[in-house]
């Protein structure tokens, strides 16, 4: 059996250090949305979660953008989209092809697979079913709210839309009280931040 450390260690020596060669912003969020998995997790034995697939599928859950996108490059918000599907699929392709490394073969292959397919689903909104689905989405959203590591949009329009889409299409789904009240705190700091930094701008 293989430690959560050893197994962290391994992830951050092919993922993490590969993320840092895409966007600038994509290692501190899967830094988060790592410790908010853990989170959850700890704070939702009734769900029964396997721990090991979602800590491998917070990791790797945006790898693909690495190789979509140009090194050190920031897009908007609204040019985000049509990239979704393709870093999905990225994603868990990259995964599928680490998971063949022999350091995994204390996993079942249903598990394997199971960390594949989280990857390729977790921005499909709508589509999300299972607890282990709906729980990545939700530490994916509470990581990009995390305004003290991620900051805020520097213009309004894309701001609301921002925090607009978090509650409504995010917020409106999740299903552990852990992460309906994390939300809620990191809702208002983002907000105040979002103000006061204007305010000293103006």
């Amino acid at each position: 059996m293989i430690s959560e450390k050893d197994l962290e260690r391994f992830l951050q020596q092919n993922i993490i250090i590969d993320l840092e060669n895409g966007r600038p912003n994509d290692k501190p969020h899967t830094l988060l949305v790592v410790d908010e998995i853990k989170n959850i997790i700890e704070n939702s034995p009734d769900l029964h979660l396997d721990r090991d697939v979602l800590i491998i599928a917070a990791y790797a859950h945006d790898w693909g953008y690495t190789g979509l996108l140009d090194p050190g490059v920031t897009i908007r918000l609204e040019h985000l989209g049509a990239l979704k599907e393709s870093h999905m699929a990225l994603g868990a392709e990259k995964l599928a092809g680490l998971l063949k490394d022999y350091f995994f073969d204390y996993l079942t292959q249903e598990q394997k697979d199971r960390a594949i397919h989280l990857v390729l689903v977790h921005d499909k909104l709508a589509s999300l079913i299972d607890p282990d689905e709906i729980v990545l989405m939700e530490a994916d959203s509470l990581a990009g709210m995390e305004s003290d590591v991620m900051g805020v949009f520097g213009d309004t329009e894309s701001e609301d839309r921002y925090m607009r889409k978090s509650r409504d299409l995010r917020l409106s789904r999740f299903i552990t009280d852990y992460s309906k009240k994390r939300f809620e705190v990191l809702f208002e700091k983002r907000k105040k931040l979002f103000e006061d930094s204007h305010l000293r701008a103006s």
